[in-house]
């Protein structure tokens, strides 16, 4: 069942506050991507951010910039 993209942001926002402690910080940021697409409701444009997101991370960026990639797009769909 997929959740709304309500519930997915907030879910996400909870997935965030963990990020520090995450013991693979890529694969918690891959997490939140994917709990993102799993939603239904969002707007094309929306729907391209979040895949933007995951082709980030699909590119191994730097562990010091994962957090604050994932916390801005979660800004932006809010």
């Amino acid at each position: 069942m997929s959740a709304s993209r309500t519930e997915a942001v907030a879910d996400c926002r909870r997935m965030l506050r963990g990020f520090s402690g995450a013991p693979d910080p890529r694969r918690h940021g891959r997490r939140i991507a994917s709990t993102l697409a799993a939603a239904t409701g969002w707007t094309p444009e929306a729907r391209r951010e979040i895949e933007a997101l995951a082709v980030w991370l699909s590119e191994s960026p730097p562990e010091n910039a994962l957090r604050l990639r994932c916390q801005a797009v979660l800004d932006k769909l809010a």
